[in-house]
């Protein structure tokens, strides 16, 4: 699903009403004495307004040099599903959209902008986050996902230059100069920004504290995936690579949920395929290992050289055993692991649940995890006899 979205409005398809709603004031950069290029006019949520957990965008007016001339344009940067819910644990897709939009328009009209509905439709989208929440009802922790992914040889995978691993499970990050993949416990990342978001993934959280306090939230695990794109560049190639028109970046077009599929899937399947296999049998007992081995037909002795590297795996990853066993060797062990793995066991039940809410991408709705809480309580009150 779409969450943050950064648009660029051109200044034909806007006007300010307040400059003094912007700091500095937006006045100079409309008229004379004009502001001269590096200076930009922002308009942040106030003080007062987070204490009210009111949610709004972020706006910035600023001179963007083209070729051959200089104009002044509009960026627009919000979180989709906290503009509309107060929260982004809730997700919005293309059903949504127009009620998104009228959203919007009215939040800027607040904020003294007015932005017709065609140009919002039409505005140039230059960076947009997709994520999806994947909800475990069974009190699955996300650190143990998390961890597991951790194992796994994804960085040369998705060509990322730094990889950020916080509070022993709690979030993963994979970081590129112009994109991010991120895993992290939705709900711990939520406490964490309650104490400081310099420490969090994510901004603007004092909008959703007030969901710790619902009790339904005791019973929930929130695994949230998020594919980050800080800018066009990457975004457009990925476009082309998964069948999309890579022209087409304009709100209407990139707010879509076979987009968000498509990308969310590509790099899901791109960080488990080849060696998940590997790491899920790492994760059960020896025994169970070994017997899995020797079923293949492997000799003892083989069995127990690549139990062995199994070990390694399990407490330090498959990078580790990598560095430290020969190509060959390695290639041997992950296709003797693909032969003994057994795809009926808790973990890997744990990935099947979130491939496939992925691959369903349907649209998160806590107050639907309430309800079923609600009803399976009444059901067991009735057969208690109450």
């Amino acid at each position: 699903m779409i969450d943050t979205i950064t648009l660029i409005v051109p200044q034909s398809d806007f006007t300010v009403m307040k400059h003094d709603a912007f700091t500095p004031s937006s006045k100079g950069m409309f008229e004379a004495p004009y502001y001269n290029n590096n200076v930009k006019c922002i308009q942040n949520i106030t003080k007062n307004e987070r204490v009210c957990g009111i949610y709004k965008p972020k706006l910035t007016i600023s001179k963007q040099v083209r070729t051959h001339s200089i104009s002044t344009a509009l960026k627009i940067e919000f979180s989709a599903p906290k503009l509309m819910f107060g929260n982004n644990f809730d997700e919005v897709d293309e059903t949504h959209f127009n009620a998104l939009i009228d959203k919007l328009r009215a939040t800027l009209k607040q904020m003294h902008i007015e932005v017709t509905e065609k140009a919002l439709l039409q505005a140039d989208v230059v960076s947009v986050h997709y994520g999806k929440n994947v909800v475990f009802t069974d009190h699955t922790p996300p650190s143990l996902i998390i961890n597991t992914l951790m194992k796994l040889d994804i960085t040369s995978r998705l060509d990322v230059a730094d990889t950020t691993y916080k509070n022993d499970g709690q979030a993963l990050r994979y970081h590129a100069k112009t994109y991010e993949v991120l895993f992290y416990d939705k709900l711990k990342e939520l406490q964490q920004g309650c104490v400081s978001e310099s420490r969090t993934f994510e901004n603007d959280s004092y909008i959703q504290t007030n969901l710790l306090k619902d009790p339904y939230f005791k019973h929930l695990s929130i695994f949230r995936m998020e594919v980050r794109f800080n800018g066009k560049s990457k975004y457009k190639r990925l476009m082309e690579q998964l069948n999309e028109d890579a022209t087409a970046t304009q709100l209407i077009n990139v707010f879509c949920k076979r987009r968000s599929k498509k990308v969310l899937e590509h790099y899901w399947n791109l960080s488990l395929q080849s060696s998940m296999h590997v790491v899920l049998i790492s994760e059960q007992l020896p025994n169970t290992v070994m017997n899995q081995l020797l079923a293949t037909g492997l000799k003892g002795i083989k069995a127990m050289q690549i139990l062995g590297a199994l070990c390694i795996v399990k407490e330090q990853g498959l990078r580790a055993l990598k560095r430290m066993v020969s190509s060959r060797l390695y290639k041997e062990i992950k296709q003797r692991c693909a032969e003994a793995s057994q795809t009926n066991n808790y973990l890997t039940n744990c990935f099947n649940h979130i491939s496939n809410e992925i691959k369903n991408m349907s649209a998160t709705q806590l107050k639907a995890y309430n309800k079923a809480k609600e009803e399976k309580n009444e059901s067991s009150a009735i057969n208690k006899g109450f």
